[in-house]
């Protein structure tokens, strides 16, 4: 899931970039940034390390916008029952921007198989490997993935987060403009791409 989200936003945003990162405009605000990712959940940190580990987008700006508190994330002794059930392909992208080593070093379990049946008949579907030995899937908890992945995040010196971000209110780019947020402490951001999980305005 997370993979096709990337993948898709991806291309995306390498068509926007081919837009305007040849753009004539001078913006000498510190408070405008090539990409605004509004969300600091699963996909909006997945999507800042990605996009900030690019090297084609290595002289771009990127603010990642999370409206909760700065969280420190300890893995407990204790397991959590919130968990995410992470396909090959998310596997491989987490391999590609370095956050697996930091999920293999904590603790996740691996799916070989899966079977899924009808409750009121015989009627079945299967789904495992050709050899029937390799990993289909693997079930991490989220709060190993979300440290894993904030472990990647805060080395990178073109992604910058800020906490406690709560929208007020936002203006879409059109032609003459660019995308901006105004936020409920005063503050104002622009950006050339904005990427939100969500954008609620409470």
């Amino acid at each position: 899931m997370i993979r096709a989200f990337i993948t898709s936003r991806r291309k995306s945003l390498l068509y926007s970039f081919s837009i305007f990162q040849n753009s004539s405009r001078d913006y000498s605000s510190d408070k405008h940034y090539d990409i605004i990712i509004v969300g600091g959940g699963l996909i909006g940190t997945t999507l800042a390390c990605a996009l900030g580990k690019n090297n084609r987008l290595s002289d771009k700006r990127i603010l990642l916008l999370e409206a909760g508190k700065k969280r420190d994330w300890r893995i407990s002794e204790e397991y959590s029952n919130v968990v995410t059930a992470l396909n090959p392909a998310t596997f491989n992208l987490f391999n590609e921007i370095g956050v697996w080593k930091h999920i293999e070093s904590k603790r996740f379990a691996t799916v070989t198989g899966m079977q899924v049946w009808e409750a009121n008949s015989e009627v079945m579907i299967k789904f495992q490997s050709d050899n029937h030995q390799d990993n289909i899937g693997y079930i991490v908890e989220n709060n190993v993935i979300l440290n894993g992945i904030w472990e990647e995040v805060q080395k990178l010196g073109n992604v910058e987060v800020v906490h406690e971000a709560l929208i007020n209110n936002y203006k879409l780019r059109d032609k003459h403009e660019t995308n901006e947020l105004n936020m409920k402490n005063g503050s104002v951001y622009t950006g050339e791409l904005l990427c939100p999980d969500w954008i609620s305005i409470k």
